[in-house]
C-alpha cells in the first residue's frame, strides 16, 4: 500500500516548475543582454564586448536581481531594453519567481556572440 500520497509527484512538479522558471529567467537575461549591444542614437557604435565585460554585466544583473535593485540591474541596458523591462516588470517577475528558482549563485560560462 503506497504511503507517499503524491509527495513524490509534488516534488517532481515543483522541480519542473523551477526548471521552467529558470529557463524563463535565462530567456529574460538573454533578451536583456542582447538589447545591451544595440546602437544608441546619441553615441557612436560601441566596440565589441569581451568575455570579461559580458561576465561583469551578467554578474551585475544577476546579483541585482537577487537584491531587488532595479537601478543596478538596468544600468547596462539600452533604452529599448529598459522600456521592455521597466522597474514594475522587474519587481513583478522577481516577486513571482525568486522563491521558486532561488537566488543566483554563479555563472558557469559566458560566450559573447560576434557582431551582436
Amino acid at each position: 500500500m503506497p504511503t507517499d500520497w503524491g509527495g513524490g509527484w509534488l516534488k517532481k512538479k515543483r522541480a519542473m516548475i523551477g526548471k521552467v522558471l529558470l529557463a524563463v529567467l535565462g530567456m529574460l537575461l538573454a533578451v536583456t543582454l542582447a538589447a545591451c549591444g544595440g546602437e544608441r542614437v546619441d553615441r557612436a557604435p560601441t566596440a565589441p564586448q569581451g568575455n570579461e565585460q559580458v561576465q561583469a554585466i551578467a554578474t551585475n544583473m544577476l546579483t541585482s536581481y537577487n537584491s531587488g535593485n532595479y537601478r543596478a540591474f538596468s544600468r547596462d541596458l539600452s533604452l529599448p531594453a529598459k522600456l521592455i523591462v521597466d522597474e514594475d516588470t522587474f519587481a513583478a517577475f522577481r516577486t513571482e519567481n525568486l522563491s521558486v528558482t532561488g537566488p543566483y549563485l554563479t555563472i558557469s560560462s559566458v560566450r559573447p556572440e560576434p557582431n551582436q
